[in-house]
């Protein structure tokens, strides 16, 4: 018994740095910042790595044997669920992580790997896209050619622009249009007075901060804070944002 114990915890040492290793990877290169909690990576892993422990070291524990030949021959089928356990989950996660993050008329919408056609990036945005390794901020505008027929497609489950990856451009093709369409700070404490004490950490006297609903195709929409200066976003505030809608 004491073998089994000793062998189960050296098993679990090492499932558990394999996990953090990728834990580093998906919350720091795949899912950077907000993006992490704003789709529900968390829960994804969490489920990814719990089962890669029970896939590996317990079952581990449940069939040891002291007879070492026996025993690798149950322990490579372990090592297989369990690399099969932990590849299925991280094929889920790389497939939704965040490419882009689209301004689309008056709102931010996350775009995920799954949810575009790569190969059709606008050349517009594909050059700078291979430059940095995280989301890039950029704009989606109407085609000139948009007509009603264009409108009713959309509204019957047709792709809209922020998911037509040959209408992208740089966000500051459009940069009038951002701050137009954004929403004062005074504004948004108007209509959701609770965030005053969360809002305070943000110095909006140093900076032109804007707020805008962010459409998150994965889960609820939420609230982003963006210096329009910048075009670097700040915060993700976790209300329904459509109340801005109703306001002057």
């Amino acid at each position: 018994m004491k073998d089994r114990f000793q062998f189960m915890l050296k098993y679990t040492a090492l499932t558990l740095l394999v996990i953090a290793v990728l834990f580093y990877i998906v919350r720091f290169v795949w899912y950077p910042s907000y993006y992490y909690t704003v789709l529900n990576a968390a829960d994804i892993f969490m489920i990814v790595a719990g089962s890669a422990l029970v896939a590996g070291p317990l079952l581990a524990f449940i069939v040891y044997k002291a007879d070492r030949h026996h025993f690798f021959k149950d322990l490579i089928v372990i090592l297989l669920l369990q690399a099969s356990a932990l590849l299925i989950g991280l094929k889920i996660l790389y497939s939704e992580r965040p490419l882009f993050l689209v301004f689309s008329v008056d709102r931010f919408v996350v775009i995920t790997a799954n949810s575009i056609d790569q190969r059709k990036i606008s050349p517009l945005v594909s050059l700078e896209k291979l430059e940095i390794d995280k989301p890039l901020l950029v704009a989606a505008y109407l085609p000139s050619s948009v007509n009603v027929s264009f409108i009713m497609d959309v509204m019957n489950g047709a792709p809209d622009i922020e998911l037509r990856p040959g209408l992208y451009e740089p966000i500051r093709y459009q940069i009038e249009d951002v701050k137009e369409r954004g929403y004062r700070m005074d504004t948004v404490l108007a209509e959701y007075p609770g965030l005053s004490s969360e809002l305070n950490s943000v110095k909006m006297d140093e900076i032109n901060v804007m707020a805008y609903p962010l459409v998150n195709l994965k889960s609820q929409d939420m609230l982003i804070l963006i210096d329009v200066d910048s075009l670097t976003p700040i915060k993700i505030v976790n209300v329904a944002p459509w109340g801005l809608l109703n306001t002057p």
